[in-house]
Order: C-alpha cells, then structure tokens, then sequence
C-alpha cells in the first residue's frame, strides 16, 4: 500500500516486512498477501475444528456453482491448501444447468486446473434440470441443500460457497419473512445423513474478492464469465437487501458480524429454554 500524498509505502501490521496490500476493514489491519492469506486459513480452519466427519481418506466435494463463482472457486482454492491437515482429497463438483453449460470447460480448463491445481479425477459434472440463476441467498442456499441431499448423495461433506455477507442477507430475508427455518446457525450443520461446511461463514464477501484477484484467480477470464452468466430473474426486494448487506458489510464491518453473532446467540437461547 502506497499514500499518494508522501509515497509512503505502509509495512504489514502482522509481520512488520513486508509492503501491505490490502486494509481490513473490519479490524484495521494493513495485511501482505502472504498474511492476509494466512489469516484466510486460519478462519477456515477455526470454522472447520468441530466437523468430526473430516477423517482421513474422505472425498470432501467443494460445489462450484454460477450462482457464486469467485466464492465457489475461492472455496475450492483455500481447501485445496488445507486438506492437507485433515488428509483428505478436495473435489470440485460442479452442479450444471442448461445455461452454465455453456461455459463448464472454460472453467474447468482456465481456472480449476492450471490455477487450484485440481486433476482430472477431482473434478466431478452432476447434470440438473433448473435452468434458473439465483441471486437471494437464501435461494441458493436452500436450492444447493436440496439438490446434494437429493442428487449428490455419494459425497459426507459438502462445502458450500457461502459467506459471512450471504449469511446476514440469509437472517435478514428471513426475518422480513417471518419464515426463521433452515438458518445456518453455525459453519457446519448436518441434514439427514450428510454434513455441510460453510469455510468462509465469518469472512466478509469483499475479503474473498480481493484474496482472489491477490491469488490471480478472479482475472480477466473469470470477469468475461461471470458477465455471460448475468441473471435476469432477480425480484426488487432481493436487490435492496443484497445492496443492504454489502454496504454494511464495506463501510461498517463489525455489524454484519454483530449480526450473526446475536442472531446465533438468540437461537442458542431459544434451544436451552424449550
């Protein structure tokens, strides 16, 4: 980082060497690549100590979905660094519809192989019907949950490309709604036989963008994707809180994560009374 006033280039706040690239906001931190990427890990890890079900020898699929795909491929990315503590094998499912398609190789082949270093054998298609893009979160989040639990049955734990901005728009949406069912209160959760992971569920959306571009996996490639599966089904009501959570979670970091801690803390309580 550079002050453009004096040409005062700004030292990593953690290991005090290194020129810093990027500024936290949430805490304030002036972070190199090199410790902003191990302070990712360390969020992941933290949000994956308690999964009992990562055991030595699993398949642990990481869904690459159009919904999400910086976040998907991120995802996909920072496990594939870490499996090595848990000593199981990532693989990158991709669920596919009529229109993503289209552009499954390109992914697969400009970005999943040469840049997260996943074979061939890792990497498994599962062809659907739906032919929509879903921009709510809690859309995506429920229509990933059911179609695993109905459709990608051979995998125990399933990663899903969530973040910590998707889990507030998630308690947001649904306290506007009324409707308080299937909130992920937690970066793990089971449903039926199958566990779920949310490895960025205390990471800001805007974290994951700028670790991406820093790691050379959000470039031009990505963007010119991205832009051809632009979604023309979003309803008024989803803009204004997706828009919402963004802002807050830009310009006021510390309330998107208050706002899952007490919404967490509530339900705890609810849980322990009854």
């Amino acid at each position: 980082m550079i002050d453009l006033k004096s040409s005062r280039k700004f030292l990593c706040t953690s290991c005090n060497r290194r020129v810093a690239v990027y500024l936290r906001r949430s805490s304030g931190e002036r972070l190199c690549s090199t410790c902003f990427e191990r302070s990712l890990i360390k969020i992941v890890k933290r949000s994956l100590r308690d999964v009992k079900d990562l055991k030595p020898g699993i398949k642990l699929a990481s869904l690459v979905i159009p919904e999400r795909l910086v976040t998907s491929i991120t995802t996909l990315y920072i496990l594939n660094k870490i499996e090595r503590k848990y000593n199981c094998k990532v693989v990158a499912v991709l669920p596919i519809n009529e229109c993503y398609r289209a552009v499954v190789d390109n992914i697969i082949n400009s970005i999943i192989k040469p840049k997260v270093g996943i074979d061939d054998e890792f990497i498994d298609i599962i062809n659907y019907g739906d032919s929509r893009l879903n921009i709510s979160s809690v859309e995506v989040f429920n229509k990933y949950v059911k179609l695993t639990i109905n459709s990608i049955t051979k995998y125990n734990v399933i990663a899903l490309p969530l973040t910590l901005n998707d889990l507030s728009e998630i308690i947001l949406t649904s306290l506007l709604s009324h409707y308080l069912e299937n909130i992920p209160t937690q970066p793990s959760f089971k449903l039926n036989s199958q566990t779920f992971i949310i490895p960025f569920y205390n990471v800001p959306e805007y974290d994951v963008y700028i670790y991406s571009y820093i790691r050379g996996i959000y470039d031009l490639t990505l963007d010119d994707i991205l832009t051809s599966l632009r979604d023309t089904y979003i309803s008024e009501d989803q803009v204004i809180v997706k828009e919402l959570v963004r802002d807050l979670s830009y310009n006021n970091p510390e309330l998107t994560q208050t706002l899952v801690k007490s919404f967490n803390n509530i339900v705890r309580s609810i849980t322990f009374n009854n």
